[in-house]
């Protein structure tokens, strides 16, 4: 990273920022490697204390095991439909679209029709009218 970042500079392309942050950038590498190896040795310490010299020694670095070929594409898609997290999204999805209808719903004006009978007192004074 550094002698790309010098070779830029020197070649007029690059910023001295450049080749600055470069060497920070592989300060700040070592660093986190210092840390690992520092990890690495307190808990192969702590292997020793809990199994012993021997069992300790035989115990090696270990590496991931090679990657498994994925399933096809199709597959995947029909399980992950199948997922409870998906399953339980799709329930939101539809109480949401349930609680959105049921408020455009409140929005329509409702009608009524009020019919009474009732007894009025007092009499009718209607007198007629002459033509």
């Amino acid at each position: 990273m550094r002698s790309s970042a010098r070779a830029r500079y020197a070649s007029g392309e690059g910023k001295q920022l450049e080749v600055l942050q470069a060497g920070l950038d592989v300060a700040m590498l070592r660093e986190q490697q210092l840390d690992l190896d520092r990890d690495e040795a307190m808990r192969r310490t702590q292997l020793v204390r809990w199994l012993g010299d021997e069992e300790a020694a035989q115990a090696g670095p270990f590496t991931l095991p090679a990657r498994s070929d994925l399933e096809p594409l199709a597959t995947l898609e029909e399980r992950l439909h199948r997922h409870p997290a998906q399953m339980d999204f799709e329930r939101r999805i539809e109480a949401a679209e349930t609680s959105v209808d049921l408020a455009q719903q409140m929005k329509k004006p409702a009608w009524m029709l009020d019919v009474s009978y009732g007894l009025r007192s007092g009499t009718m004074d209607v007198s007629p009218v002459p033509t």
